[in-house]
């Protein structure tokens, strides 16, 4: 009865838990630091607590996750889970008060709520409306595409220190882009009716644009300073959805970019369960610190960067979150010249000079 309502441990959902654990790995000790607020984990969607294979499940993967770190909390982690299906609530119930019984105090693991996640967001925002929310963590995985709003988002990022890390199902809603029933959905999960752009297109420029466009309405309609994307793909390399995180913070962007490296260590920011046991990784071209000097090199030679103006760019124009190997290859090249600024490393990208032919003609 029970595995009825258990969601399969298929390997892109093993994958996004990997990127959900790796990422509170780094963001709690980081955010308990120098805090007088409590921290909090929300899931939206918490599902059952795990999955088929007894594989915990993404509240029980944030809460051991938290255990892991617990050493680090100065402040209390509270954790809040919502799940509307009665029955996956009732299993989740009983996982939680499981997990519970193992937890240190700080770590605080509230009963499941059995409701819809936007009512639940939206009454913790409203009694938020004159206190501070963050530091908060919104992980909203939802099941298809319709069960959150983009103005939802927004209300989360317009708080300090909150972040939003979204599931989008494309496999669930390109089908149905000309079907009149749907468009109020796609309406309110995107602000608006820039999705209608692709109902004239096909293939890989359909789902394409259609990343472009939702990204760009969080950026404009949900005011997220960063945001950053990683695909699932199928056992026949098709997109199923997309992650997008969401923060206005770079130190945030940087560690879930960590985060999706490991599991991506191509820096292709993708999973597909085509990959799974094939060996498929190693044949992908990997972003390499070779890669990363020659972008650096072709964009900003002639400019002049402070080591964080840097560090922003690599962040947000490029698919690395590190670059000091980078920077050592330009200046064996001699394309990049470092001195001291006003108490800062600042980087000078420049014409490398002519190379010297060798003895043989080198």
């Amino acid at each position: 009865m029970k595995d009825e309502f258990l969601d399969d441990a298929k390997a892109h959902t093993l994958a996004k838990h990997k990127i959900l654990q790796e990422y509170l790995k780094g963001w709690l000790p980081i955010l308990a630091q120098g805090q007088r607020n409590r921290l909090l984990y929300f899931d939206g969607f918490a599902g059952c607590g795990e999955l088929t294979g007894e594989h915990p499940g993404s509240p029980v993967v944030a809460i051991r996750t938290a255990m892991q770190t617990q050493s680090t909390l100065n402040v209390p982690l509270v954790v809040k889970l919502v799940e509307k299906d009665p029955d996956r609530y009732r299993h989740l119930l009983s996982i939680v008060r499981r997990e519970r019984s193992e937890l240190a105090d700080r770590i605080q693991v509230e009963d499941p709520i059995c409701a819809e996640c936007e009512e639940v967001v939206t009454e913790l925002l409203d009694e938020h409306a004159q206190k501070p929310l963050g530091p908060a963590f919104f992980f909203l995985d939802q099941y298809g595409y319709s069960g959150f709003s983009m103005d939802l988002v927004r209300r989360i990022l317009s708080h300090r220190m909150c972040e939003t890390f979204a599931y989008l199902n494309w496999q669930r809603m390109h089908p149905y882009f000309e079907d009149p029933t749907k468009a109020e959905a796609f309406t309110r999960a995107l602000g608006g009716e820039e999705w209608r752009e692709v109902q004239t297109l096909s293939g890989q420029r359909r789902h394409q644009r259609f990343k472009e466009i939702y990204i760009d309405s969080l950026r404009s309609r949900a005011k997220a300073k960063y945001v950053y994307d990683f695909a699932m793909r199928d056992v026949n390399h098709q997109v199923i959805y997309w992650l997008f995180f969401c923060t206005n913070s770079l130190k945030g962007l940087e560690v879930m970019k960590k985060a999706m490296w490991d599991v991506d260590p191509t820096g292709r920011f993708e999973f597909s369960d085509q990959d799974v046991g094939q060996g498929m990784l190693t044949s992908y071209t990997s972003y390499t610190p070779s890669l990363l000097a020659d972008d650096l090199d072709r964009v900003l030679r002639g400019r002049e960067l402070t080591s964080d103006e840097l560090k922003e760019h690599v962040l947000t124009r490029t698919p690395e979150y590190r670059f000091a190997d980078a920077v050592d290859i330009l200046k064996k090249r001699g394309a990049v010249k470092q001195h001291r600024k006003a108490g800062k490393n600042v980087y000078h990208f420049c014409t490398p000079p002519p190379r010297t032919p060798g003895l043989f003609g080198e």
